[in-house]
C-alpha cells in the first residue's frame, strides 16, 4: 500500500550552494531594479498629460505604493544575501517541502502524521532521509 506525506526539504550550504543562491538573489535583485526604473518613467509619462486632478493624485499614489513594495522586497534581499553570506558552509537550510510517497506493507514500523519527514540534499543529492527530530536549521 502507499501513502502519501509532506517532507521538509533541506539543502546542505556548499560553496556552489552558497555561490547559486547568491546568484539567484542577485538575479532577483536586478529584476526588481528594473521594474522600478520602468515603472518610475511610466509614472512620469502617465501623470505628464495630466494636470493636478484627483485622478493625477490617485495615480500617483498607486505607483508609489508599487515602487515601495519592490523597495521593501530590495531591502529583503540585499538583507538575505547578507545573512547568506554569514552562515558557515555545511549548515542546512530549509528549502521547502514536497509530498512524497511511503510504500508500507504488514510489519513495517508505522511513521506517526506528527512525526517529522526530512530529505535532506547535498549538491543536487539526497544525503539523507530523516524520522522525528531536526538538527542544524536555518532558514535563508
Amino acid at each position: 500500500m502507499k501513502c502519501i506525506r509532506t517532507a521538509t526539504v533541506k539543502h546542505v550550504l556548499t560553496e556552489s550552494k552558497k555561490a547559486d543562491l547568491k546568484k539567484s538573489f542577485e538575479r532577483d535583485l536586478t529584476q526588481i531594479e528594473t521594474e522600478l526604473s520602468q515603472m518610475e518613467f511610466q509614472l512620469q509619462r502617465a501623470l505628464k498629460p495630466m494636470k493636478h486632478t484627483t485622478a493625477h493624485g490617485e495615480l500617483q499614489q498607486k505607483y508609489r505604493k508599487e515602487i515601495k513594495r519592490r523597495e521593501e522586497r530590495m531591502a529583503s534581499l540585499t538583507f538575505r544575501i547578507e545573512q547568506l553570506m554569514n552562515l558557515p558552509i555545511g549548515t542546512e537550510l530549509a528549502m521547502g517541502t514536497t509530498e512524497v510517497i511511503l510504500d508500507v506493507k504488514e510489519g513495517d514500523k508505522w511513521i506517526d502524521e506528527e512525526t517529522e519527514l526530512t530529505i535532506v540534499v547535498n549538491d543536487g543529492y539526497i544525503a539523507e532521509i530523516r524520522e522525528g527530530g531536526a538538527s542544524n536549521d536555518e532558514l535563508v
